[in-house]
């Protein structure tokens, strides 16, 4: 299902299995099923398959990539070279404004389902954070970028 979600089809999968194993770190898991793992293990096995993607467009949550220390430094330069490259294009959900400013070439804030502003990350984040310090979010339905 995770394979799916980004475009792989089985047999891409099982041609990337070792690949998939060694980027999550979960070799010892191999035959575990999905069901038995934890959820930081999930999140590290989706990003390791989302890695073996080769779309061109690719769309993701920075919750995914989730887990210690060392397994987010290998995601950060895994990132670092997939947000640069000119033949991709990625959208990434965030509600890190560090992450957002580290990554991102346009930013769209979104409030109450509707587009706020588009532009570039240092003046998108500068007006979400002066709307947000100025308290004008609404409290049910809080500051999101």
């Amino acid at each position: 299902v995770i394979g799916a979600f980004y475009g792989l089809l089985r047999r891409q999968l099982q041609g990337k299995a070792d690949a998939i194993l060694e980027f999550s770190e979960l070799g010892e898991f191999a035959h575990v099923p999905v069901k038995s793992l934890s959820l930081g293990q999930v999140l590290r096995l989706s990003f390791a398959v989302f890695v073996q993607s080769e779309e061109k467009f690719l769309a993701f949550d920075e919750s995914t990539y989730l887990g210690d220390l060392g397994f987010q430094r290998k995601v950060e330069a895994y990132l670092d070279r997939l947000m640069r490259d000119p033949e991709r294009t990625v959208l990434m959900a965030s509600h890190s404004l560090e992450t957002i400013r580290r990554y991102c070439q346009r930013v769209i804030w979104l409030e109450r389902g509707g587009i706020k502003e588009i532009g570039p990350p240092d003046a998108v984040v500068q007006h979400y954070s002066e709307f947000c310090i100025q308290g004008a979010g609404p409290v049910s339905d809080p500051c999101v970028l």
